[in-house]
């Protein structure tokens, strides 16, 4: 379950204890804001969303025995937050037709291996250059291993639409990684 110290943290948050809530921001905050900026793409609007994200952690933890550990519940709090902040701005990816999308599907060709060229930083920035319908997507399947089906549940959108926008994201990013390696 949860470690002795995230225990006192919680029982102390529980209590509305300010040290305790001070505590659980900054032993999770620093872990949780990459998260909202891989999904917000701002960071003044990722800062935002990961401050609403807490508000909601500390309005909500007595429901944290119920979810096993401490980090994910906080994980799950933080992505759900970045996903409500795009729908509230009307950022929500617009849907295209099927059709539509299957006609530019890039095909899946045999990929190079420069996966050892890569920094993490250069991951982070192609994903952060990606239109923001793709970036979701992208973020929530290949970083935070959510399903097709989970994607469209969360995010409203039509489950082939999603794998659509995922394949083309991952073929872009692909494409942009290997300009990286070329020119380093």
């Amino acid at each position: 379950m949860h470690n002795v110290d995230n225990r006192e943290l919680i029982e102390g948050c529980r209590r509305n204890d300010r040290s305790a809530q001070r505590a659980l921001y900054d032993t999770f905050a620093p872990m949780m804001f990459p998260v909202c900026l891989r999904y917000i793409g701002n960071e003044t609007e990722a800062e935002d969303v990961l401050i609403e994200a807490f508000v909601t952690v500390f309005t909500h933890i007595g429901d944290v025995e119920k979810a096993g550990s401490l980090q994910s519940w906080i994980y799950s709090i933080v992505v759900n937050a970045s996903l409500q902040h795009l729908r509230k701005m009307k950022k929500q990816p617009q849907m295209e037709s099927f059709e539509e999308n299957i006609a530019t599907l890039p095909s899946d060709g045999p990929e190079e291996d420069l996966h050892a060229q890569w920094e993490a930083q250069d991951v982070m920035r192609v994903i952060e250059k990606m239109p923001e319908n793709w970036r979701v997507i992208f973020n929530m399947h290949a970083i935070d291993d959510f399903s097709f089906k989970e994607i469209s549940e969360k995010t409203g959108m039509n489950h082939n639409t999603v794998r659509v926008y995922y394949q083309r994201a991952r073929a872009w990013a692909l494409e942009q990684l290997s300009k990286i390696g070329k020119e380093q």
